[in-house]
Protein backbone atom coordinates (compact mmCIF):
# COMPACT_ATOMS: atom_id res chain seq x y z
CA UNK A 1 0.00 0.00 0.00
CA UNK A 2 1.19 3.38 -0.64
CA UNK A 3 0.34 7.13 -0.03
CA UNK A 4 -0.24 9.50 -2.55
CA UNK A 5 0.13 12.36 -0.45
CA UNK A 6 1.69 10.76 2.63
CA UNK A 7 2.97 13.97 4.67
CA UNK A 8 -0.58 14.62 5.92
CA UNK A 9 0.08 11.01 7.74
CA UNK A 10 2.01 13.50 9.87
CA UNK A 11 -1.71 15.28 11.06
CA UNK A 12 -2.15 11.90 13.15
CA UNK A 13 0.91 13.11 15.54
CA UNK A 14 -1.43 15.96 16.17
CA UNK A 15 -5.02 13.82 17.84
CA UNK A 16 -2.81 12.54 20.96
CA UNK A 17 -1.98 16.25 21.97
CA UNK A 18 -5.72 17.43 20.63
CA UNK A 19 -7.03 14.67 22.91
CA UNK A 20 -4.56 15.09 25.53
CA UNK A 21 -5.56 19.67 25.31
CA UNK A 22 -9.33 18.93 25.28
CA UNK A 23 -9.16 16.20 28.53
CA UNK A 24 -6.77 18.79 30.15
CA UNK A 25 -9.35 21.81 29.35
CA UNK A 26 -12.67 20.15 29.41
CA UNK A 27 -15.88 21.94 29.99
CA UNK A 28 -17.42 23.45 32.59
CA UNK A 29 -19.70 21.70 34.92
CA UNK A 30 -23.58 22.64 33.77
CA UNK A 31 -24.54 22.94 37.15
CA UNK A 32 -22.41 25.17 39.64
CA UNK A 33 -23.21 24.29 43.36
CA UNK A 34 -22.47 26.93 46.42
CA UNK A 35 -21.88 23.68 48.42
CA UNK A 36 -21.29 20.19 48.08
CA UNK A 37 -24.38 19.26 50.73
CA UNK A 38 -27.06 20.44 48.06
CA UNK A 39 -25.98 17.40 46.02
CA UNK A 40 -24.93 14.70 48.49
CA UNK A 41 -28.73 12.61 47.93
CA UNK A 42 -27.55 12.26 43.87
CA UNK A 43 -23.94 10.68 44.56
CA UNK A 44 -24.99 7.27 43.69
CA UNK A 45 -26.01 8.21 40.29
CA UNK A 46 -23.39 6.49 37.48
CA UNK A 47 -22.52 8.23 34.10
CA UNK A 48 -23.41 6.49 30.84
CA UNK A 49 -20.70 4.63 28.88
CA UNK A 50 -22.72 5.96 25.55
CA UNK A 51 -20.90 9.51 26.14
CA UNK A 52 -17.35 8.03 26.12
CA UNK A 53 -18.27 5.76 23.02
CA UNK A 54 -19.05 8.24 20.95
CA UNK A 55 -16.39 10.71 22.06
CA UNK A 56 -13.80 7.50 20.88
CA UNK A 57 -15.59 7.43 17.68
CA UNK A 58 -14.84 10.88 17.16
CA UNK A 59 -11.42 10.55 17.47
CA UNK A 60 -11.68 7.34 15.15
CA UNK A 61 -13.41 9.30 12.63
CA UNK A 62 -10.88 12.26 12.95
CA UNK A 63 -7.92 9.51 12.50
CA UNK A 64 -9.62 7.84 9.17
CA UNK A 65 -10.13 11.36 7.98
CA UNK A 66 -6.42 12.51 8.12
CA UNK A 67 -5.41 8.77 7.00
CA UNK A 68 -8.49 9.18 3.84
CA UNK A 69 -6.20 12.68 3.38
CA UNK A 70 -3.09 10.83 2.59
CA UNK A 71 -4.63 8.73 -0.08
CA UNK A 72 -4.05 5.64 0.19
CA UNK A 73 -3.95 3.38 -2.74
CA UNK A 74 -2.89 0.10 -3.40
CA UNK A 75 -0.86 -0.72 -6.40
CA UNK A 76 -1.44 -3.94 -8.47
CA UNK A 77 2.40 -3.74 -9.82
CA UNK A 78 4.50 -1.76 -12.75
CA UNK A 79 4.13 -2.46 -16.22
CA UNK A 80 6.40 -0.93 -18.18
CA UNK A 81 4.65 -0.33 -22.12
CA UNK A 82 7.21 1.01 -25.01
CA UNK A 83 5.54 1.88 -27.85
CA UNK A 84 6.13 4.11 -30.59
CA UNK A 85 3.58 5.80 -32.31
CA UNK A 86 2.58 9.24 -34.70
CA UNK A 87 0.68 12.15 -34.09
CA UNK A 88 -2.34 12.74 -37.01
CA UNK A 89 -4.66 14.96 -36.91
CA UNK A 90 -8.03 15.04 -39.03
CA UNK A 91 -9.79 17.44 -40.12
CA UNK A 92 -13.79 16.92 -40.49
CA UNK A 93 -16.06 19.34 -42.77
CA UNK A 94 -19.26 19.83 -41.16
CA UNK A 95 -20.65 22.33 -43.53
CA UNK A 96 -24.55 22.11 -45.02
CA UNK A 97 -23.19 19.82 -47.46
CA UNK A 98 -22.17 16.95 -45.46
CA UNK A 99 -25.95 16.57 -45.01
CA UNK A 100 -26.28 15.05 -48.79
CA UNK A 101 -27.29 11.70 -48.63
CA UNK A 102 -25.38 10.06 -51.49
CA UNK A 103 -23.87 7.22 -49.90
CA UNK A 104 -25.08 3.78 -49.00
CA UNK A 105 -24.10 1.80 -46.01
CA UNK A 106 -25.31 -1.31 -44.69
CA UNK A 107 -28.33 -1.36 -47.23
CA UNK A 108 -29.69 2.25 -45.65
CA UNK A 109 -29.04 5.43 -47.58
CA UNK A 110 -27.31 7.94 -45.11
CA UNK A 111 -25.42 11.54 -45.27
CA UNK A 112 -21.50 12.11 -45.67
CA UNK A 113 -20.99 12.80 -42.09
CA UNK A 114 -22.14 9.74 -41.23
CA UNK A 115 -19.63 7.67 -43.40
CA UNK A 116 -17.44 10.24 -42.47
CA UNK A 117 -17.66 9.25 -38.68
CA UNK A 118 -17.42 5.19 -40.30
CA UNK A 119 -14.37 5.54 -42.02
CA UNK A 120 -12.65 7.73 -38.65
CA UNK A 121 -14.22 5.06 -36.33
CA UNK A 122 -12.15 2.52 -38.41
CA UNK A 123 -9.14 3.97 -38.85
CA UNK A 124 -8.54 5.22 -35.27
CA UNK A 125 -9.58 1.52 -34.15
CA UNK A 126 -6.49 0.52 -36.32
CA UNK A 127 -4.05 3.24 -34.49
CA UNK A 128 -3.66 1.76 -31.07
CA UNK A 129 -0.49 3.45 -30.39
CA UNK A 130 -1.01 7.08 -32.25
CA UNK A 131 -2.47 10.01 -30.34
CA UNK A 132 -5.44 11.86 -32.96
CA UNK A 133 -6.57 15.02 -32.96
CA UNK A 134 -9.71 16.19 -33.89
CA UNK A 135 -10.48 19.32 -36.06
CA UNK A 136 -14.12 20.18 -36.91
CA UNK A 137 -15.21 23.15 -39.22
CA UNK A 138 -17.72 24.22 -41.28
CA UNK A 139 -16.71 27.23 -43.34
CA UNK A 140 -13.47 28.16 -41.29
CA UNK A 141 -11.55 25.72 -39.47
Amino acid sequence: MTFAHPYFLLLLLLLPVLAWLKGRLGFQPAFLYSSVQLVRGITGITRSHAGAILLKLRWLALALFVIALARPQLGQGETKVTASGIDIVVAIDLSGSMSSEDFILKGERVNRLVIAKDVLEKFVARRPNDRIGLVAFARDA
